[in-house]
């Protein structure tokens, strides 16, 4: 997400990598992005692409909860199963729970708990390619840049 967001906001740095020039300064602009949170990087990209946000908000939204999920849950090797309880509060945990189960939430409720199974794991796997094969080569159609070079 970041090299297309420094791509779309730097015109040089755009022009540069479609001559397949190199730009040092893209170099100083990625590290300067690699030191930001997802948070900030999230609302950066719907800040430069909206017109992609319409299409695809949701979706990132997902990505936002999917990001926070793994980084924040309990888990242990020796089970299946994962628990997840955002800090933020009660509506943050009950957003998060329909997003990421696609079930109502239930008050009785205090974190969520997922079962990491294969279906789990194609379910969250096909959620994150729909960014690899759908919306960031959308992105790069936009800037008419090779996506294949920031991979």
């Amino acid at each position: 997400m970041s090299n297309l967001i420094i791509l779309k906001q730097n015109p040089e740095m755009l022009r540069d990598f479609q001559e397949k020039k190199t730009n040092t300064d893209y170099g100083e602009k990625r590290i300067e992005y690699w030191q930001k949170s997802f948070g900030q990087v999230k609302r950066a990209f719907v800040q430069t692409f909206p017109e992609i946000v319409e299409t695809y908000g949701n979706d990132l939204n997902q990505l936002q909860h999917l990001r926070d999920f793994f980084a924040h849950a309990r888990y242990s090797l020796k089970s299946e199963i994962i628990f997840y309880q955002p800090s933020k509060s009660r509506r943050d945990l009950q957003e998060k729970v329909e997003i990421l189960t696609k079930h109502p939430f239930d008050e009785d409720q205090t974190f969520m708990k997922v079962k990491m199974n294969g279906e789990k794991y194609h379910e969250i796997f096909q959620e994150l390619m729909k960014f690899e094969n759908e919306i960031f080569p959308k992105v790069a159609e936009q800037l008419d840049i090779d996506l294949n070079r920031l991979k």
